[in-house]
């Protein structure tokens, strides 16, 4: 019978949070070799390559499964110590993958209470809504914030809201470009700002309401939500922007909505593993309570 050891479980998500043995090494205060000598041991009972070496280290099919095993270990023997009495839950971190736009609005706020409240840690990792899925599947992070509704195996899904985005330019910039109507010859003309190359937003939104496709209209990439609005605000382009960060941003950028009414949606949902965790149940309990305010 195979028994996986922790310490063995802990080295592989070492190695992968750290992307380095020797910093592995480091967070687990063992020697480099011993990272190595553990992964080694581990693959050699499971028969089987957990981690793919190289630049960016990845793991596995295998490893994936193996690796949100350890995630999952490591939480929950962090909880059952401190229901035990040894210490504070410090060494509690909680990875969460999620959209850049609910990062920027409304998620800090959410769950501010709870990470003074429990003095937690979290690691976030940003991607396209569409696109945090794959960091659960991958076994990188505990919970995501998705705009599928697709709850994996072994993992909850639950509705938070929808996000309304609504097509944002300043003032001089439609002055310039839509001074005599907002139309599709206008914003063939008119470059688009999107927050990476798998934003879709702009693309659905002159497709739906002006019949224009992806190639019809000039694109600059910003990666960044606080820059993009930024971007947008200093006359540089147009771009589908939060509602939330619109109302926050639009007397310090002087932007307007410039098709008021037509606005694109994206639903959004909590996906956690089933795990009876403390901290994952209150986490959920916290985003879903704050989104009912927050999201429509």
């Amino acid at each position: 019978m195979v028994t996986l050891e922790i310490k063995q479980l802990m080295a592989l998500a070492a190695v992968i949070e750290e992307q380095s043995f020797d910093k592995a090494a480091l967070r687990l205060h063992v020697t480099q070799s011993a990272v190595s000598q553990r992964l080694k041991q581990l693959e050699e009972q499971l028969g089987q390559p957990l981690l793919k070496r190289g630049t960016p280290m990845a793991v596995t099919a295998a490893g994936q499964k193996v690796l949100r095993y350890a995630k999952q270990v490591e939480l929950l023997q962090g909880e059952l110590l401190h229901e035990l009495g040894y210490g504070e839950l410090k060494s509690a971190k909680l990875s969460i993958a999620i959209n850049a736009d609910s990062l920027a609005s409304w998620f800090l706020e959410a769950v501010q209470p709870l990470i003074e409240q429990q003095n937690l840690l979290i690691e976030l990792k940003v991607d396209d809504q569409e696109k945090t899925h794959e960091f659960l599947k991958n076994g990188e992070v505990l919970a995501c914030i998705s705009s599928s509704d697709s709850p994996m195996q072994g993992c909850n899904c639950q509705y938070l809201g929808h996000m309304r985005y609504l097509c944002v330019a300043s003032e001089d910039f439609y002055q310039r470009y839509f001074s005599q109507g907002v139309s599709a010859a206008a914003f063939i003309q008119a470059p688009a700002v999107d927050f990476s190359h798998s934003d879709e937003m702009q693309s659905r939104y002159l497709a739906h309401y002006f019949q224009l496709q992806e190639r019809d209209y000039p694109r600059h990439h910003i990666p960044s939500s606080e820059k993009y609005v930024e971007f947008i605000g200093r006359g540089l382009a147009w771009g589908m922007v939060p509602e939330m960060q619109f109302q926050q941003f639009s007397r310090d950028y002087a932007l307007r909505d410039i098709n008021p009414g037509k606005v694109m949606t994206v639903p959004l949902y909590w996906h956690s593993w089933n795990v009876k965790s403390a901290l994952i149940a209150q986490l959920s309990e916290a985003l879903q309570r704050y989104a009912e305010k927050a999201l429509r």
